[in-house]
């Protein structure tokens, strides 16, 4: 019997180290976004961009979106991919398997360069604990991950945002102009998904630009990317297509409103996004604290309080882009990809502030295992609460995932077999939250029932009234 309490013991005691606590979050993370993307189907957007693209073919789809809608040229340029929304939807439905994957492994390569004296476990922790944060907060997970146009605008970005990291470190270690070339391209592509992401962008190299001539390191290569970043930022903003766009849009331009309305945005953002970060943190320093003695790195010689205020500054311009454009609050789609920033600034500074305390033989953080205990019991509460991670797994096992796949199966199949001129289809009863974007409406000319009947080609498509 004491043999077994002692194994039941150790056993227990080596699941709760912390980096093992991480491994089995990531991992309890990732799985139902992986498992409910079988039920995913396209909609709204997904089935216009197909459209044009057939319709017009690929090359004049482009001038076509160009035009009269967006200067997004990278972006616009893969939804119009007609294989992506084709053949029952399977590539469409792998899509968020590929940038779970694409987003893990690019956080696995700058960790790679960030860390790179030391173990390969520190990479996969420092991973694992950046795809926990980002899955369990991302303001909305469907329009993210999920829905094509939401995911390949903002999701592809922030994965090219992080291959540009990687390649600007590079670029600051190695000085080969191969780093600057592919620095280049990964902004190219980050410019021309999103203005968000490409403002964002556009003000880290200037900041560090500014850093460089402060210390009187010019670096010619950061000269020549800040200016490719500002020609093809003024071909996304001069574009016909953004000038159209933003005659919807009345109350924008407007300097003071703007301002105070991002600086509260941002303060109640962080209040929101920072708790949960915190304590997951407190757990990955209470693990990195015990795996590193020494580290030397020019990238955590930078004063804390210079990389708060950049970071604060980065965080403020995502939100004023919106406020000045359009006059509100930006959508959650884009709020996703401010909070992608913020986790990025967020370790930044927290590893600064360790690296930099660990410099002057100070521990980060240091508490008794009856702390450390209630730490982890702080975190399960918080997962107990509703959060990305929990909705996906009730929305799994529930079934209601499982009934939105078959209800649009069903009505796939009443679409083509439908011989009248208006097909009238049942409203979705099942919307899970995880992967419901956008469903058509009652109104013929509604945009989304006009993209739908295009794509099946009928002459109108909308939901039939329920009976009384």
């Amino acid at each position: 019997m004491k043999n077994t309490y002692s194994k039941i013991n150790k056993y227990f005691s080596s699941f709760f180290k912390s980096q093992n606590l991480i491994i089995f979050l990531g991992c309890l993370t990732v799985v139902p976004f992986i498992i409910i993307s079988y039920y995913n189907n396209p909609s709204a957007d997904d089935f216009n961009y197909n459209y044009k693209s057939h319709n017009l073919g690929y090359w004049k789809a482009q001038l076509f979106w160009y035009k009269t809608w967006s200067g997004r040229y990278f972006s616009t340029a893969i939804l119009s991919i007609k294989t992506l929304v084709a053949n029952h939807f399977t590539l469409y439905k792998a899509i968020p398997i590929i940038l779970l994957s694409s987003l893990f492994s690019s956080f696995y390569y700058l960790s790679s360069i960030v860390f790179y004296k030391l173990k390969k476990e520190l990479f996969f922790i420092t991973s694992f604990l950046f795809i926990i944060l980002y899955l369990m907060q991302m303001p909305n997970i469907a329009e993210g991950l999920y829905w094509l146009a939401g995911s390949i605008t903002y999701q592809v970005a922030n994965i090219f945002t992080i291959l540009f990291l990687c390649f600007i470190l590079k670029l600051l270690y190695t000085h080969k102009p191969i780093y600057l070339v592919l620095s280049s391209i990964c902004a190219i592509i980050v410019i021309g998904s999103n203005e968000t992401s490409m403002l964002i962008i556009n003000y880290l190299l200037f900041t560090v630009l500014i850093y460089k001539f402060y210390q009187k390191k010019t670096h010619y290569s950061f000269i020549i990317l800040f200016v490719i970043g500002l020609l093809f930022s003024i071909a996304v903003i001069e574009s016909p297509g953004n000038e159209i766009r933003s005659l919807q849009f009345q109350n924008n331009k407007d300097l003071i409103y703007s301002v105070i309305k991002s600086t509260k945005a941002v303060q109640s953002y962080i209040g929101i996004w920072l708790p949960f970060s915190i304590i997951l943190t407190f757990i990955f320093f209470n693990y990195l604290d015990k795996k590193v003695t020494e580290f030397e790195s020019i990238l955590f010689t930078i004063n804390p309080k210079l990389i708060l205020i950049v970071s604060f500054g980065g965080i403020f311009i995502g939100f004023f882009t919106a406020y000045w454009s359009v006059g509100r609050i930006p959508p959650e789609r884009t709020i996703n990809v401010i909070y992608f920033f913020f986790i990025l600034a967020y370790l930044y500074l927290t590893l600064s502030i360790f690296f930099r305390l660990k410099s002057y033989k100070k521990p980060f953080i240091k508490f008794s295992s009856w702390a450390r205990t209630f730490i982890i019991i702080i975190l399960f509460i918080n997962l107990s609460h509703k959060n990305n991670i929990k909705t996906a797994y009730i929305e799994l096992f529930n079934g209601t995932a499982k009934r939105y796949n078959e209800e649009l199966k069903n009505r796939y199949k009443t679409i083509k077999h439908c011989n009248s001129d208006t097909c009238y289809v049942p409203q979705l009863k099942y919307k899970p939250t995880t992967i419901y974007a956008y469903d058509i409406t009652k109104e013929h000319s509604n945009w989304k029932n006009l993209s739908y009947k295009d794509y099946f080609g009928k002459e109108s498509i909308i939901i039939k009234e329920p009976k009384k």
